[in-house]
């Protein structure tokens, strides 16, 4: 795989580049300096005034103790996300019930989701909490913004700007209980004693520096034994093998000035190893997948550009992902490539001091090279597309409203016209209303389309994009608002309708194909609740979904929930600080999930408590103890994929600040 190997030689580069550099080179205020934040500038944009938004930024994740990506995002209303396991597995989100590729997921304004699946596998993205700035969460259809996509709505995420010089290195241990374990069948079964290096189940190393010219270097290296144990349906304990993980990544970026306005470049690569263990009803014993991926990206802004009332920016970006599969030592690889080269440009423009104008234009082309996935003719999966958009912005007395078009045209399927009206109006007692109305759709992925007709399973060339429309109206009680101090509240009521959902599912001749056949109603109510209780700060969000399926012989007077879909969630937050330490418990709860339309069985409910102590020392040490599953809390996200147990993470990090250093 020519595309595979230019992936590993970017990321070896990558890391050699992080190795070799010694630490003389450094200044000496470096050696002694603080936290070090990633640079990679975000285009400007306007903040969201409608209803069904969520921002979760730096500190409200610090308090959540969140440590991934996936951890952070999942505290927001309406937000599932599911992982197929332990460290390195699958994870994937979904928002109001949407499927898991009905989202998009922009990273400092470029898409990161897969063009074969149309996912994103949050999992592959490389980035921890501490590399993030603010995350961004709108739930509902999106795409007169955005474009394809964009039903279930959007994550946008920001990650941290270039700071002071300074040098961070971590180091954490991740535990699980040792645990006794049946293996193999019948006559045959025999029971493992407990195995000690369960304490050293994974660990991880990281290294962040800063150097002077706004200039980052980061690299980091984990492995995972991921080796937990679960209940098989016989009530016999056995342990998850064969799904170890080793993997590293590597980060150069640079922030600064060019051309009088404000820049960023960002050049990354990673590589991952894992086992893959296959469903406990259909474990895969020896399947092993391999995959890489290498990102650039660019970006230029300014607030004048050629006028004072004009600003600009332009972000081009870059992807190569590659994908390697082998489910047995005897069968040969299933591999693929795919590629993504983007382009975005936006202009704002001030009118008056009560109206703005924000256009502009993306445009990307997309390429998969597989050893198995071939379009009917017979060539390589390619799509071009490009979408241009408008967005003014108006305020009358109390009133703000947001007007969005936008007009893709694509290459390989048909082009559409997205709408979307909001409004917001500010009333007494510091509350604020807000309305929107919306259409969106997704694109078929390369996957739906062209899966080669083997083992049982065939892609549709035929395939529609699929369609929603959505209605939010929701009350905002901001923080500091005249009789509420401290305390800030939303509440959201929504309802989505989707037609022609992509619906995998067997024919007649018994293959498993996709087909534009799903409708469905997600009519719902979030809320969420900020506010103290003494020195305790806390955090409670809620989220109530009546999906109604509507498709085949299934109408509303069935009243028929959706697969895969709690009817009901809640996570309930508590932090404190005191002196050096900070904690924080969470409880998370979602309610039973139907596996079929029929609505007969289901996965269970389930609550999993965490909990994070912070110890700040005086020096530059400090120490992390996270606590996942408290209640070892036996589920499954994902059916047949079930989620480990209890387990701690000890972090110590070192820091070295030269500013702090000088002040003690």
């Amino acid at each position: 795989m020519q595309c595979h190997s230019r992936t590993r030689i970017l990321i070896a580069g990558l890391a050699a580049i992080l190795a070799l550099l010694p630490l003389s080179w450094l200044p000496a205020d470096v050696l002694l300096s603080g936290r070090i934040e990633i640079s990679a500038e975000a285009p400007p944009r306007a903040p969201e005034i409608t209803a069904g938004s969520t921002l979760i930024d730096a500190k409200a994740i610090a308090a959540s103790g969140a440590a991934t990506l996936g951890e952070a995002i999942a505290v927001a209303p309406g937000v599932d996300v599911e992982a197929k396991g332990g460290s390195g597995s699958q994870s994937v989100l979904s928002i109001r019930g949407s499927s898991t590729n009905q989202v998009l997921v922009l990273v400092d304004g470029s898409p990161v989701s897969d063009p074969s699946t149309g996912q994103t596998d949050l999992a592959t993205l490389g980035l921890s909490s501490g590399d993030i700035e603010s995350i961004e969460v709108l739930r509902g259809g999106a795409s007169a913004r955005y474009g394809a996509d964009a039903i279930g709505g959007v994550v946008l995420v920001t990650t941290r700007k270039a700071g002071k010089p300074s040098l961070e290195i971590s180091l954490s241990n991740l535990t699980r209980l040792p645990f006794a374990s049946v293996e193999g069948y019948g006559l045959a079964a025999v029971t493992k004693s407990p195995d000690p290096l369960a304490l050293a189940d994974g660990q991880e190393l990281v290294l962040r520096m800063a150097l002077p010219q706004g200039l980052i270097l980061s690299a980091a290296f984990e492995r995972a034994g991921n080796e937990y144990s679960f209940t098989d349906s016989s009530g016999e304990v056995r342990a998850r093998d064969n799904a170890g993980l080793m993997g590293g990544r590597a980060l150069v970026s640079w922030s600064g000035t060019l051309w009088g306005a404000a820049a960023s470049a960002s050049l990354e690569g990673d590589a991952r190893r894992l086992g893959i263990p296959g469903s406990i009803t259909a474990p895969t014993p020896e399947a092993v997948e391999e995959d890489g991926n290498g990102r650039f990206k660019f970006s230029w802004a300014t607030d004048s550009f050629f006028s004072d009332h004009v600003g600009f920016t332009a972000l081009a970006y870059a992807s190569l992902k590659s994908f390697v599969y082998r489910e047995t030592r005897a069968e040969s690889s299933d591999g693929s490539e795919a590629g993504r080269l983007g382009l975005d440009a936006s202009w704002s423009w001030l009118a008056t001091p009560g109206a703005a104008v924000g256009f502009g234009f993306s445009s990307r082309y997309e390429r998969l090279q597989s050893s198995s996935i071939l379009t009917l003719a017979g060539s390589v999966p390619e799509r071009l597309s490009g979408g241009v958009w408008i967005e003014p912005r108006v305020s009358t007395g109390d009133w703000d409203l947001v007007p969005t078009a936008r007009v893709d045209l694509t290459s390989d399927f048909p082009s559409g016209f997205s709408l979307s009206l909001a409004a917001a109006r500010k009333l007494s007692g510091g509350l604020t209303l807000s309305a929107k109305a919306s259409t969106a759709y997704r694109a078929p992925s390369f996957d739906d389309l062209y899966w080669p007709a083997e083992k049982g399973v065939a892609g549709n060339p035929g395939l529609r994009p699929e369609t929603s429309y959505g209605l939010d109206l929701g009350l905002e009680l901001g923080s500091g608002s005249p009789g509420s101090p401290g305390l800030s509240a939303t509440a959201t009521a929504f309802a989505r309708y989707a037609q022609d959902v992509i619906l995998w599912q067997p024919g007649d001749d018994g293959v498993w194909r996709p087909s534009n056949w799903g409708k469905a109603l997600y009519p719902g109510l979030e809320a969420t609740l900020r506010t103290e209780l003494g020195a305790v700060d806390v955090t409670l969000s809620a989220t109530l979904i009546h999906s109604i399926v509507m498709s085949g012989s299934i109408d509303l007077a069935d009243d028929r929930r959706v697969p895969m879909l709690p009817e009901a969630a809640f996570t309930l937050a508590l932090s404190r600080d005191f002196g050096p330490f900070s904690t924080g418990l969470s409880l998370d709860y979602a309610g039973l999930r139907y596996l079929g339309t029929d609505n007969r069985a289901f996965l269970p409910s389930r609550l999993v408590a965490d909990a994070h102590l912070r110890v700040r020392g005086s020096g530059p040490l400090s120490f992390t103890i996270d606590a996942t599953n408290l209640l070892g809390e036996r589920y499954q996200e994902v059916l047949g994929y079930p989620v480990p147990g209890f387990s701690l993470r000890l972090t110590a990090t070192l820091r070295l600040d030269g500013e702090a250093a000088r002040s003690r």
